[in-house]
């Protein structure tokens, strides 16, 4: 987007705003949140000539080359739509309050998406090159970039928490803030003492490797336990042409491929799930465990506790304890939902998981058949 605008600048032609234009709305179709950044293009619009264009007797000639930018308005009417009859999208979206809570960024420090991105080194180096960012000819794209930031965590402060890709778009300030930071101190002593300094920038990797290696593992041991074995299950005990429902959240969504069947997510209306049932011949439910509070609130939970029985519930050893990771129901088979509280006769399995740090033993519940 930014290497179109300079050309734009350079050579303003239809054909250049156009695709500016049409860039931006592909990234904002893709993730909106990801033109926050291009706000820093006000730094170095030509604002004057824009004027002088409306003003001139010949606006509409020598207005042409800034016609292009009109395509935005797809994205700008699509984004309306979606806030205008999505509230329950927004309302999650636009939780302002979150970077006022110091357990917000307590959050997004143990979930470790900072140094797995840029490591703890690097991202000092970043903030150290922070304040060399003035000098640069083109400072105030630099320092509208880095405000934009601000605005970024206000208002999608939810999704950074939960994704790390949701960092990309201020990946090129980091990167070019590492770089200052690493260049001007090396080429000022470099200068000084009448010796280039450049092959220093070897050793940075050195000091870094700790938070490589650790990122490493995270990166290893980021696993979704059970859905393997959920997935399994469906598909042995379901014919190949059924599709069931799931409640999951995020990249557990990843049972529909193990059970090798088309599925969906869970029917929060009694009659939208009846009509799923009948239309794919839908008998099986994976539920998450973190999803299970808004199930249960769901309007379809009642019919779903009367037809249908708990036939494999996964956990996960953690100290002494033992914690739920998820339950598989089937219409019509299975111990009910309140009779699970009562230990029933399930048929034990253990599985295990390899992380970094040793095996991690996972426990299979399963209804005798």
């Amino acid at each position: 987007f930014f290497c179109l605008f300079y050309r734009w600048k350079e050579k303003p032609t239809f054909k250049f705003s156009l695709c500016i234009g049409i860039v931006w709305c592909i990234a904002g179709f893709y993730k909106s949140p990801y033109i926050v950044p291009t706000v820093a293009i006000v730094a170095f619009f030509p604002w004057k000539d824009l004027f002088q264009s409306l003003t001139s007797e010949q606006r509409w000639h020598r207005l042409k080359p800034y016609y292009g930018f009109l395509s935005i308005l797809i994205l700008l009417v699509y984004l309306f739509q979606i806030t205008k009859y999505k509230t329950n999208y927004t309302s999650v979206l636009y939780q302002t309050n979150d970077v006022f809570d110091p357990s917000y960024w307590q959050r997004l420090y143990n979930i470790g998406y900072f140094p797995d991105n840029y490591t703890f080194f690097l991202s000092g180096l970043g903030i150290f090159g922070l304040a060399f960012l003035w000098f640069q000819r083109e400072r105030l794209f630099w320092l509208v970039y880095l405000l934009s930031l601000g605005v970024y965590f206000l208002v999608f402060s939810y999704l950074l928490a939960n994704h790390s890709y949701y960092q990309m778009p201020y990946l090129p300030l980091v990167v070019f803030c590492i770089s200052i930071a690493i260049y001007y101190p090396l080429y000022t002593l470099g200068k000084w003492i009448g010796f280039p300094l450049r092959f220093l920038v070897f050793f940075i990797f050195v000091f870094s490797w700790g938070d490589i290696q650790q990122s490493i593992n995270r990166q290893f041991d980021t696993q979704f336990f059970g859905i393997d074995f959920a997935g399994e299950y469906i598909r042995e005990f379901s014919k190949p042409e059924e599709r069931f429902m799931q409640s999951t959240l995020g990249q557990h969504i990843g049972i529909c491929h193990y059970a090798q069947r088309f599925c969906t997510s869970f029917r929060h209306s009694e009659k939208d799930f009846r009509e799923y049932e009948n239309q794919f011949g839908s008998r099986f439910l994976y539920l998450q465990a973190e999803s299970l509070q808004k199930v249960m609130k769901s309007e379809s939970w009642s019919y779903v506790k009367q037809t249908y029985g708990v036939v494999q519930i996964g956990l996960f050893q953690q100290g002494e304890k033992l914690y739920p990771k998820h339950f598989v129901m089937q219409k019509g088979v299975g111990y009910s939902w309140e009779n699970i509280q009562k230990q029933p006769n399930f048929r034990n399995k253990q599985r295990e998981y390899e992380l970094t740090h040793g095996k991690l033993p996972f426990l299979l519940l399963e209804y005798p058949k």
